[in-house]
């Protein structure tokens, strides 16, 4: 092989792997926004349950009250 082939070889070669490193970042950023999309939804979630959590507690708590009286 002349070394002008190799050279356009080499070149082509270059020109997958910027194409191939392009689409990965892109993927990359993708899935990034998607776990920064679902943090935020695990987040709320968590916050609801401890909403949740702590009005069972008062329903409980206001239970033992008319129980008692």
């Amino acid at each position: 092989m002349h070394s002008k082939e190799m050279t356009n070889e080499v070149v082509e070669k270059s020109k997958s792997i910027e194409t191939y490193t392009s689409q990965f970042a892109g993927i990359l950023e993708e899935a990034s926004a998607n776990l920064e999309e679902m943090s935020a939804s695990i987040e709320t979630l968590t916050n609801d349950n401890k909403d949740i959590a702590n009005s069972m507690n008062r329903t409980t708590i206001s239970a033992k009250e008319l129980l008692a009286e």
